[in-house]
C-alpha cells in the first residue's frame, strides 16, 4: 500500500478503499494513475455498478486496456493446435521467464497489452546487458511474448512473410539493394498489403495511421517515433534510388528542421554571405584562393578598430579561419530562420546578413526560441551572440559603439545564467556514476571495441562476406578505440582523415600515432594533440581500413575520411548514434558522444589525482570552465574515501553488548 501510495501520489487509505472495493466516489485521475501503474483494467478497480462507479467506468472506457492478462495468453498458447509440443512448451517457458523472472510479477498481474509492456520495458531501460542475458536469449523471449499475444488475439498477427505480399509491392521490394532499406520498409509494406493499399496510395496520412498501429500493438524496446523517422528516411531514399518507386515524399515523422533553406530568403541575402565568406570577414579582402603568399601575409596585418572612450579597443580584424566561417554560416542561417519562425520578421525583410547582426534580433531569438528548447545554461546562446557581434563589427559599416557594447553586455548576462550550471548535469552525473564507481564496468567499456571487432572478424571468416551492418559495427568500435586513446571532441573525431590524423606503421607489429589540430579552444591559436597508438590498436584500425572501410565507402572510394558518409567527400553523420546504440546494447548504459571526454578525463583524474594531466589530455585551457566539471568529481571521490575510512574505523571498534542493549532501550 505504501509503495502504491507513493507511486500515484494518493493516500494509503485511498488505495486500500479502491483495492477493497469500498470506495464509492473515487476520483477519475486517481483511478487512471492506479490503472496505469498496476496494469489492472479499470473495471477491476471500480467494480462497475457494485461500487456505484458505473459513470466513471463509462467515462474512461475508451482509455483503459482490454481486460486480458498473461494468464489468458498462456491459456491460449496451451490450446494452440498449430504449435508442435516442443514449440508450445518453449513458448510457455519463455512467457513465464518474462513474467516471473524479468517483471517479478505473477502472469495474472501482467496485462496482455503491448503498449503497456513496451512502456514498462523502456522506463526500466531494459536490454540484454541490463538483465544479464545474451542478445539471442533476449530476442527469443520477446518473440515468444509477441507470438503469445498474437495467439490470444491481444494484438493482430504480423507474421505474414514479405514473399506473400501483393505483386506490386513484391516487385518494388525485390529491387531494393540496401539491407537497411529492406529492414526498415518490410513491416510497413506488410501493413499496407494487409489493408489493400498499393504503393501509389501511400501518403503522410498512411504513415500517421501506421504510427498509431505501431504504438498500440508493437512490443518493442525502442521508441516508435525513432522507427517512424527511420521509415520516413528509408521511404524517401527508396523514392530517389529504386526504379519504379512512387515519387511521393513522406514528411510526417521527420525531425524538426530549425534552419530554413537559403532559397527561402532573397537572393541578396545569400549573395551577401558569399561575399562575406569570400573575403573571410574582412571588407576588401580578395579571394583567399587567388592570392599569392605575400599578398596573404600583407592582408593578415591587423586593422585596429576605433578606440572607444579613449581607452577600449574592440579587437583586431583579421581574416577568419575556415572552421570559424563554417560556424558563422550556421549562426547566420539559424538566426534568420528563427527570426522568421518566431514572427519577428518575414523572410523578404532580410536582404543582407547584416540584418541579423543586431542585438535586438539576437536577444529575441534567444528568448523566444533557444531558451524554451535548450535553456540558457549552455554555451549555445553565447556562441550565437559572439558570432553575431563578430559579423556586426566586420560587416555593418553603420554599427555604433553602443550596439557593440550591448553585445558584450548580453554575453555577460548569459555568463551569469550559466554560473549556477557549472559542473556536471544531473543526467551526465547519473550516466557517469556506474563507470567511475565500478572498475569492472569501466573495464567492460574499454574492452568493448576490441571485442566487437573480434566478433565481426570471426563472423567474416565463418561466412566469407562483409555486410554493411558489420562494417558499421567495426566503425563504431574504432571510434570508441580512438576516443579512449585520445578523447578529442566528437566533431573532430568524426572528421578524422586517413592521411592526416592517423599514422599507422608500414609493417605489422609497429606503433602508430594520432594527431589532431583542435578546432575549438578558448586560447588564441590552435592547440595540437597527439597520442601514441600501441601495436594492437594499430592492427585493429588497419583491419577496419583494409576490410570494412571499402564497404562503407563503396559509392565514394576516394573519400579521405576514416568514417565516410553517404555524401561524396563528407564524413558520416551517424557515428555518434552508432556508438551510443552499441554501448547500450552490450553494456546496458547510455554513453553519449561528448560524455566520452568526461569519462576518460574523469578516469585519468581518479587514477592520478592530477588536474593538469586532465587539462593536457582534453586540450582544456588552464582554469577554464570546462575543468570545473572535474572539481566535482574530486569532491565526490574525497567523500567516498572518507566513507571508506569511517567504515574501517567502525568495523575495527566493536561496540560492547551492554552498551548496545542500553541504547536499544532508549
Amino acid at each position: 500500500m505504501r509503495a502504491l501510495s507513493l507511486a500515484i501520489g494518493r493516500g494509503e487509505k485511498y488505495i486500500a478503499d479502491i483495492c477493497g472495493g469500498h470506495s464509492r466516489h473515487p476520483d477519475v485521475e486517481g483511478l487512471r494513475a492506479l490503472a496505469q501503474h498496476t496494469g489492472l483494467p479499470l473495471t477491476s478497480l471500480t467494480g462497475g455498478d457494485e461500487t456505484g462507479c458505473a459513470d466513471v467506468t463509462e467515462e474512461l472506457a475508451g482509455t483503459v486496456r482490454a481486460g486480458l492478462f498473461m494468464t489468458d495468453v498462456l491459456a491460449a498458447v496451451r490450446d494452440d493446435d498449430a504449435l508442435t509440443p516442443g514449440g508450445r512448451d518453449k513458448r510457455i517457458r519463455n512467457i513465464k521467464v518474462f513474467c516471473f523472472g524479468w517483471l517479478k510479477r505473477d502472469p495474472s498481474a501482467v496485462p496482455a497489452d503491448a503498449r503497456w509492456l513496451s512502456n514498462y520495458i523502456l522506463e526500466k531501460g531494459w536490454g540484454p546487458a541490463a538483465l544479464g542475458v545474451s542478445e539471442k536469449r533476449w530476442n527469443d523471449v520477446l518473440s515468444s511474448v509477441r507470438r503469445g499475444l498474437e495467439t490470444a488475439r491481444a494484438i493482430p498477427r504480423q507474421n505474414k512473410p514479405i514473399t506473400a505480399v501483393g505483386a506490386e509491392w513484391r516487385g518494388l521490394y525485390d529491387k531494393i539493394d540496401e539491407s537497411w532499406l529492406a529492414t526498415s520498409l518490410s513491416p510497413f509494406i506488410r501493413y499496407c498489403d494487409a489493408l489493400g493499399l498499393q504503393p501509389s496510395d501511400v501518403t503522410d496520412a498512411t504513415i500517421g495511421a501506421y504510427t498509431e498501429f505501431r504504438e498500440a500493438y508493437d512490443l518493442s524496446t525502442s521508441p516508435t517515433s525513432r522507427k517512424i523517422a527511420k521509415l520516413r528516411t528509408a521511404w524517401n531514399r527508396a523514392a530517389a534510388t529504386v526504379d519504379g518507386w512512387p515519387s511521393v515524399i513522406i514528411t510526417l515523422g521527420a525531425r524538426q528542421r530549425l534552419n530554413l533553406p537559403w532559397t527561402a530568403f532573397p537572393d541578396s541575402f545569400r549573395e551577401s554571405w558569399i561575399a562575406y565568406e569570400t573575403s573571410r570577414g574582412v571588407p576588401g579582402y580578395a579571394n583567399h584562393n587567388q592570392m599569392t603568399l605575400l599578398e596573404r601575409a600583407r592582408a593578415r596585418q591587423p586593422e585596429h578598430q576605433t578606440v572607444l572612450d579613449g581607452k577600449m579597443r574592440l579587437g583586431d580584424i583579421t581574416p577568419l579561419e575556415d572552421s570559424t566561417l563554417r560556424a558563422q554560416e550556421g549562426t547566420v542561417r539559424f538566426l534568420a530562420s528563427a527570426a522568421v519562425r518566431t514572427g519577428l520578421v518575414t523572410a523578404d525583410e532580410l536582404s543582407n546578413i547584416g540584418d541579423i547582426a543586431a542585438p535586438e534580433l539576437v536577444a529575441h531569438v534567444i528568448h523566444e526560441d533557444v531558451q524554451p528548447r535548450l535553456g540558457l545554461a549552455t554555451g549555445y546562446a553565447d556562441n550565437l551572440v559572439k558570432h553575431a557581434a563578430s559579423i556586426a563589427r566586420r560587416w555593418v559599416p553603420e554599427i555604433t559603439a553602443d550596439e557593440l557594447l550591448i553585445f558584450r553586455a548580453l554575453r555577460a548576462e548569459l555568463a551569469t545564467e550559466r554560473e549556477d550550471s557549472d559542473g556536471l548535469s544531473d543526467r551526465d552525473r547519473r550516466r557517469l556514476a556506474p563507470f567511475l564507481g565500478d572498475v569492472d564496468t569501466m573495464a567492460r567499456l574499454v574492452s568493448l571495441p576490441a571485442w566487437i571487432i573480434e566478433r565481426n572478424e570471426a563472423k567474416r571468416e565463418r561466412d566469407g562476406i562483409v555486410t554493411r551492418d558489420m562494417a558499421r559495427d567495426v566503425q563504431a568500435a574504432v571510434a570508441m578505440l580512438i576516443e579512449q586513446t585520445l578523447p578529442v571532441r566528437w566533431g573532430d573525431l568524426t572528421r578524422t582523415l586517413l592521411d592526416t590524423n592517423i599514422m599507422l606503421p608500414a609493417k605489422p607489429g609497429g606503433t602508430g600515432m594520432l594527431y589532431y589540430r583542435i578546432s575549438k579552444t578558448r586560447k588564441k591559436g590552435r592547440r595540437k594533440q597527439q597520442a601514441h597508438l600501441s601495436a594492437w590498436k594499430c592492427e585493429l584500425i588497419r583491419t577496419f581500413i583494409l576490410i570494412y572501410h571499402p564497404v562503407l565507402a563503396a559509392n565514394d572510394p576516394l573519400n579521405r575520411h576514416l568514417f565516410p558518409g553517404q555524401i561524396s567527400g563528407e564524413p558520416t553523420t551517424r557515428l555518434g548514434d552508432d556508438v551510443r546504440a552499441r554501448v547500450y546494447a552490450w553494456l546496458g548504459y547510455t554513453v553519449n558522444p561528448h560524455l566520452w571526454r568526461k569519462l576518460m578525463g574523469g578516469y585519468l583524474l581518479l587514477q592520478t589525482n592530477d588536474m593538469e594531466k586532465v587539462a593536457d589530455l582534453l586540450g582544456h585551457v588552464e582554469g577554464s570552465r570546462a575543468t570545473r566539471v572535474y572539481v566535482e568529481m574530486k569532491s565526490a571521490w574525497a567523500a567516498q574515501e572518507l566513507d571508506a575510512h569511517v567504515t574501517r574505523l567502525t568495523e575495527a571498534t566493536r561496540m560492547p553488548d551492554d552498551i548496545r542493549r542500553r541504547l536499544a532501550q532508549l
